[in-house]
Formats: C-alpha cells, sequence, structure tokens
C-alpha cells in the first residue's frame, strides 16, 4: 500500500470513531426513550433493556400536546420563511439590477443589522409589539422573524443574484415582459439552489428557536414544540423518559427534513461562492 493510501485510511479511520463519539450519546438517548423509568436509572448506558414500549410516546404526546404545539410551530416556520425567501429575493434582485450609489449604500445599512444581536432589540421589539396588539400572536411572531432573517437572506442572494447575466433581463424586456415578470419567470427560477439554502437554514433556526417565542407567547395553547417542552420539562424534572421522549419527538421533524434536503445546503453554498 502506497503512503498515500496509508494516509487516507488513517483519516477514514479517525472519521469514523469521531463519528461514533458524537453518536454514542445521541444513540443512548433515543434507546432510553424507548426504556421505563427503572430501566434508565439502573441501566443509562446500556442499549437494550428488558421492557421496551412506545407507551411513554404515547403518554408524552398527550401530556405535551404535541399535535397543537406542533402545528404552531409549523405555521409559524412556514408563513415567516416563505415571506422571508420573496422579499429578500425581490429586494436582493433591486438592489443588484440598479448599479446607485444609494441601492450600495442601502444593501449595507440592510446587512448591518445582522451584527445587531436580538438580546439588544428584544426589549423595544416586546413594547412596541405590545402598543401594536401583536404580542401573543402568529403575526408579531411572523413580523418579528422577517425583520431578523431578511438580512442575512438578502446577504447570500445578492451574492448569488448577481451572477446572473443581465442579458436575460435585457431580453425579457425586449420581449415586452415587465421587471416583476422577468423576476418570477426567469431569475427566481435560476435562483433555486440559493432558495433551498436558505429554506432549510432558516426552517432550522425557527423551528429551534426559543428566546424569541418565550417572550412574544404567553398564552400556553399558542407556544411552539420547543418552549412547550420547557414548560413541560419543569412540571417534569426527574421524570427522565418523559423528558427524552419529548426532546426526540421535537427535534423529529426537523432532523427527517434535514437528512433529505441537507445536500441543498452545500451544493447552494458553493455555487453562490465559486460564481461570486
Amino acid at each position: 500500500m502506497s503512503r498515500r493510501k496509508t494516509i487516507w485510511v488513517i483519516t477514514d479511520v479517525f472519521i469514523v470513531l469521531f463519528c461514533l463519539v458524537f453518536m454514542y450519546p445521541i444513540l443512548i438517548g433515543v434507546m432510553n426513550s424507548f426504556k421505563s423509568r427503572t430501566d434508565i436509572v439502573l441501566r443509562p448506558l446500556a442499549i437494550t433493556a428488558e421492557k421496551m414500549s412506545l407507551d411513554t410516546y404515547l403518554f408524552t404526546c398527550v401530556e405535551l400536546k404535541y399535535v397543537e404545539k406542533f402545528m404552531n410551530s409549523f405555521v409559524i416556520t412556514v408563513c415567516s420563511v416563505a415571506l422571508v425567501v420573496l422579499f429578500s429575493s425581490m429586494a436582493a434582485y433591486k438592489l443588484t439590477r440598479e448599479n446607485t450609489k444609494l441601492s450600495a449604500w442601502l444593501f449595507r445599512g440592510i446587512i448591518a443589522f445582522m451584527l445587531v444581536p436580538f438580546q439588544c432589540t428584544m426589549l423595544p421589539l416586546v413594547v412596541m409589539m405590545t402598543r401594536t396588539g401583536l404580542i401573543d400572536t402568529y403575526a408579531g411572531m411572523i413580523i418579528g422573524y422577517l425583520g431578523f432573517q431578511c438580512p442575512f437572506a438578502l446577504f447570500l442572494y445578492h451574492a448569488y443574484l448577481r451572477t446572473i447575466p443581465l442579458v436575460l433581463d435585457e431580453s425579457a424586456k425586449i420581449d415586452g415582459c415587465s421587471s416583476i415578470r422577468t423576476f418570477f419567470t426567469i431569475i427566481f427560477p435560476l435562483a433555486l439552489p440559493m432558495t433551498a439554502t436558505i429554506i432549510i437554514l432558516n426552517v432550522l433556526a425557527t423551528w429551534n428557536d426559543f428566546l424569541f417565542p418565550m417572550v412574544m407567547l404567553t398564552s400556553m395553547e399558542k407556544r411552539t414544540l420547543v418552549t412547550g417542552l420547557v414548560a413541560y420539562a419543569a412540571a417534569r424534572m426527574k421524570q427522565w423518559d418523559r423528558l427524552l421522549t419529548g426532546t426526540f419527538l421535537i427535534a423529529l421533524p426537523i432532523i427527517t427534513v434535514y437528512i433529505f434536503m441537507q445536500r441543498h445546503i452545500i451544493n447552494g453554498m458553493v455555487t453562490g461562492a465559486l460564481k461570486e
């Protein structure tokens, strides 16, 4: 075996071991969610147990009100991500096609908001939402995510749309297409790799967010899965079987989405970086 192949084999072995180190705690957590509370306490590191069942999942779904909180998270995530994609892509298209100093300064100003953490704007945002009647509403959550996530999405779209030739816009204009029609029929379909990347990143961020829903949603029936789990865990601090089950029930939908869509993240990022 050549020296180069030996290095590759050693590297692969280290990568596998590295993955096992990270996967083992997750595997233990998943298997413990099927165990009884007694088995978890007596044999926490055992992969199998004398009795394993789905009863804990059924009880946790009922106690956590999983379907209700799943729909809350689903509505907020889908609506906010859809609006972020729509507004950020249209804004990026306008800024890339208007080659003026004003558009350049507008782009810099919008991107500057990426440097402001949510903790700095949390108090005035809650006060504003309360005065406008948007506190504890889906609309307030969606508007908030729209403001926080649009700058980063616009940044990615701006880099990607600059690589699309202006010849396409000019040809469409000669054929009688308006700017809006040109964007939705020609430009936006060409930006699907970046759109997929932005959708996945924003879905992950919105679904797993804790602080913003915690300060915005005050009623229990409107809480998301993440904030609902915190309240659920506070009442069941020593019920490890229920806590583990609730954790994996919340993570399961987003893990499923990520597994099937992860290649689009890499494709979108690499394509945008290389073309830029």
